[in-house]
């Protein structure tokens, strides 16, 4: 009776984890938005702001990898799919080529996201020297 209790609780935690994190993730999608980045940016001025902001660079760097392996995984996809399937879906925007066109600029997006994050970061760090 205690071992299929124990494994309700597992499952019951599971699936509110699991509930959670979706809603959880599509506020932070709009968080980590470019242009709400910059407005940030511009009011920064202490070292926490600063530290706050690399995070922020960090996760988006994050979250752009995850949609360059979703590319990649369509790529895959559209590349093994019949092209009279892909010409009648996707009037031309999920063929395997967009796909790695659109895996590539979130590649390169990730990477200013990363830079953007160290750039930051390393501001929070002389700024916090400054204040001590």
């Amino acid at each position: 009776m205690m071992q299929k209790l124990t494994q309700f609780a597992r499952f019951a935690f599971a699936a509110a984890i699991l509930t959670f994190v979706p809603a959880m993730s599509a506020a932070d999608k709009k968080d980590l938005d470019a242009k709400r980045l910059a407005t940030m940016a511009e009011s920064a001025d202490s070292a926490e702001d600063f530290r706050e902001l690399g995070q922020l660079y960090q996760q988006r760097a994050v979250m752009l990898d995850e949609k360059a392996e979703r590319h990649d995984r369509l790529e895959q996809r559209y590349a093994s799919a019949p092209k009279s399937l892909i010409a009648k879906r996707g009037h031309g925007w999920n063929t395997p080529k967009r796909q790695a066109e659109l895996a590539a600029k979130a590649r390169q997006d990730a990477e200013d996201a990363r830079r953007m994050a160290e750039t930051h970061l390393a501001q929070a760090d002389s700024v916090s020297t400054d204040v001590d």
